[in-house]
């Protein structure tokens, strides 16, 4: 029972999401990319690298749940983990190897570039 009550917690929060796309994702963290202005003063360009982090964290997170719920591995992480960074980075750079798929939404993109990146054996 517990198992069908977080399945349809996970779909729920899935569907309600903002359907987010690869290119809004690309102009979203690219100054959390490339490094912020420095400028304190510049709480926009802040708050923009804040949700672009809490989104690629939270849907690691989220396939990491759906992994251990249906006990299917859509990427396999290092063993020693990656930290939130490594896989801002690694995202980016396969959003940006990967223009003619950047309008696709970025939920489906990001497993894409993790199961690119992390195959299982």
């Amino acid at each position: 029972m517990r198992r069908t009550w977080a399945v349809f917690a996970v779909v729920g929060y899935l569907a309600s999401a903002k359907a987010e796309t690869g290119n809004d994702i690309i102009n979203l963290c690219g100054p959390m990319i490339r490094g912020l202005s420095g400028d304190p003063a510049d709480i926009a360009e802040t708050l923009q690298a804040s949700h672009c982090a809490g989104f690629v964290a939270g849907m690691n997170d989220m396939a990491t749940v759906l992994m251990d719920l249906f006990e299917r591995k859509l990427y396999c992480l290092p063993r020693e983990g990656l930290e939130l960074g490594q896989i801002l980075r690694v995202f980016i750079k396969w959003l940006e190897e990967h223009p003619a798929d950047l309008h696709g939404t970025a939920r489906t993109l990001f497993i894409q570039s993790m199961r690119d990146n992390f195959p299982c054996d």
